[in-house]
């Protein structure tokens, strides 16, 4: 199973991994691929062009939730050291 931390990590990253498999799509088929429009794009007869559009627009809401991954990774990480603390408390000066 994944952690926290781990599918904090998968929130964040994933429009960037689709915009990355649907750019490797479209340039394997010699198609383009830009914020203008959809270009149409064939692949076994069908067009792709649609999806690899807004599979391609996934970078760009990269730059929204890369940051709120972010916030809610250091929360998370706070919470956690906080945790910690009171869980195992500091045991300076005590000897068995």
């Amino acid at each position: 199973m994944f952690r926290t931390a781990n599918w904090l990590a998968l929130l964040g990253t994933f429009p960037l991994i689709i915009n990355a498999i649907c750019g490797f799509i479209a340039k394997s088929l010699g198609c383009i691929i830009h914020e203008g429009g959809i270009i149409p794009c064939q692949a076994v007869g069908t067009d792709i062009g649609m999806p690899l559009h807004y599979g391609g627009m996934f970078g760009l809401v990269f730059f929204s939730t890369w940051p709120s991954a972010a916030t809610a990774f250091f929360m998370y990480l706070a919470l956690t050291i906080r945790w910690a603390s009171r869980r195992f408390p500091n045991r300076r000066g005590k000897s068995d």
